[in-house]
């Protein structure tokens, strides 16, 4: 009879080993768990809807669009820019006002909407001291003055020695009443205790027009829009309303050093429906700063001629306060009113 053989079993691995496995997966899940979650939280959101309240092309939307590519990488949820241009940033902004406080819906403010509008238009569609939760900053953008070669106006001293002997005589255009190239103007008025005659346009390519054609004397203008013309040598730069020089522009004055006190810069940042709550504009405002700290996205935004900011949601909000007080001043002592 032949002998059977009995196929030989791996011996049982010993308890102390089987608990060292069992804590050696457990330890794996737990250090897996956060990144996990967070994928599976940022594929549960619905898409983010970045709504511009103006047209494309223009620094709000050059702006918004790189912060969007940025912020998909960051939050691991799509971002979409929508374009919601009409009566100088309202029709936008009161849509945004009017949205569900679920993060999936926010706005790229300037001072326009969230600043200005409210004391130039009688209805303009939402109240832009309670309607927005502040989220963060994204970049300061200086507006420069610049003379038409046509003016034979080299500096800033000589345009204020021209126009206090010739009360009214220089004109300088804008992109419309309540703009803020309008009320940079209407600062540099009351700041240098001179007389300009405004001219407004409906935006700024045909204020540039005429500029340039010498049909006006003057103009301020966001510098990224502005700088190719003072390259080209088509325009002078008179002065920049940053503090201090831009970078783009070192050999330019700050209109501050002849002007003290004079600052009126352009800012661009993320807000979003008053409903928004805190965890979520925490998380947003964190992204945001994220993303900003990016070099890629930081040398993007400063080839532009612009100053990357992200200071938090507490800082913009104080801040987007401090400029409804200043225009809503500069607005009343200037008397300025929709036409």
């Amino acid at each position: 009879m032949s002998r059977q053989q009995i196929p030989t079993q791996a011996p049982a691995p010993s308890l102390s080993r089987r608990r060292f496995n069992l804590c050696m997966a457990l330890a794996a899940a737990g250090l897996a768990g956060p990144a996990a979650s967070r994928a599976q939280d940022a594929a549960r959101r619905p898409p983010i809807r970045l709504v511009v309240p103006f047209a494309a092309g223009g620094t709000t939307d050059v702006l918004a669009r790189l912060l969007a590519e940025e912020l998909r990488a960051v939050l691991g949820q799509s971002v979409l820019v929508e374009n919601k241009g009409g009566a100088g940033g309202n029709i936008g902004a009161a849509e945004v006002a009017r949205a569900a406080g679920d993060g999936a819906t926010l706005m790229m403010a300037t001072p326009g909407p969230l600043a200005v509008n409210q004391y130039l238009y009688p209805k303009p569609g939402y109240n832009a001291e309670k309607d927005f939760a502040a989220i963060n900053n994204v970049a300061f953008v200086a507006n420069v003055l610049m003379a038409s070669s046509h003016s034979g106006i080299r500096s800033l001293r000589e345009l204020i020695a021209r126009a206090q002997a010739e009360p009214g005589r220089i004109t300088y255009g804008s992109a419309g009443v309540g703009s803020t190239s309008h009320l940079a103007g209407e600062l540099l008025k009351a700041a240098a205790g001179i007389d300009l005659t405004h001219v407004p346009y409906k935006g700024v390519a045909p204020a540039m027009n005429d500029l340039l054609g010498g049909q006006i004397d003057l103009m301020f203008d966001n510098l990224p829009t502005a700088l190719a013309h003072i390259q080209s040598g088509k325009v002078t730069a008179l002065g920049v309303s940053s503090p201090a020089p831009a970078t783009a522009l070192p050999d330019v004055p700050a209109i501050a050093s002849r002007l003290p006190g004079y600052e009126i810069e352009s800012w661009f940042g993320i807000v979003g429906p008053a409903s928004l709550p805190a965890r979520e504009v925490a998380r947003l405002a964190d992204a945001i700063g994220q993303a900003l700290q990016r070099p890629a996205l930081r040398q993007r935004i400063e080839a532009l001629g612009a100053r990357v900011d992200g200071a938090g949601s507490q800082a913009y909000a104080a801040f987007i306060a401090s400029e409804q007080r200043k225009f809503k001043q500069l607005i009343a002592s200037a008397n300025i009113r929709m036409e």
